[in-house]
């Protein structure tokens, strides 16, 4: 038999060798990582149907690593990618997006609450927490919990100033007032001549 067979028949056995023992390994809930080579729980790999054993072949901290770094290589790529993906395949999208937020409503107002907080008023979820926490999660005009009622943020319209954290109403009711300071003193004027009159 010539070195050419040899190998051959060499790696073939290597191979059924190696197709083994990652059998045997799956059968006590181990899978090993292509890239670190480390033997690792099954359910630190993400699903992925179009493997054998229905697992990808990069463990998730791995796959995460890859994915940041392609992420953040060159972002304005990844957009205009994203947004010919889109609009080629509108339908396939919209479809897509309305059973997600069909199947997990929290996370879908959650997210909607999120970027709104971003794009909006250029807040994180960690800093609205916090202005909560310093109004012992309440509205500081009517004093109501937040527990109950739905909260808003509340910004000065001329400078775009984030104030607090208002509830809808007291957040409205400013709105409808203009800001106003005179127009409000008026409204409470008017309602203290009233109340006295009855």
């Amino acid at each position: 038999m010539n070195k050419r067979k040899e190998l051959r028949l060499e790696r073939s056995n290597l191979k059924k060798l190696k197709i083994k023992e990652e059998e045997d390994n799956f059968k006590i809930g181990l899978k090993r990582c292509t890239k670190c080579k480390e033997l690792k729980p099954l359910e630190q790999f993400t699903k992925f149907v179009k493997s054998k054993d229905g697992l990808y072949r990069l463990c998730k901290e791995c796959k995460y690593k890859i994915f940041k770094k392609w992420y953040t290589k060159d972002p304005e790529i990844r957009k205009k990618k994203r947004s010919k993906y889109c609009s080629e395949n509108r339908d396939r999208v919209n479809a897509t997006c309305l059973k997600w937020r069909k199947n997990n409503p929290e996370k879908y107002i959650f997210n909607t609450f999120k970027s709104r907080l971003k794009i909006k008023y250029k807040l994180t979820v960690e800093q609205v927490n916090e202005m909560l926490k310093k109004q012992n999660n309440k509205c500081p005009i009517c004093n109501r919990s937040f527990d109950i009622i739905k909260k808003t943020v509340d910004h000065n319209h001329l400078n775009e100033k984030i104030r607090s954290i208002l509830c809808h109403q007291c957040n409205s009711g400013l709105g409808f007032f203009d800001d106003n300071i005179e127009r409000l003193n008026n409204a409470i004027n008017y309602l203290n001549f009233h109340s006295n009159s009855q």
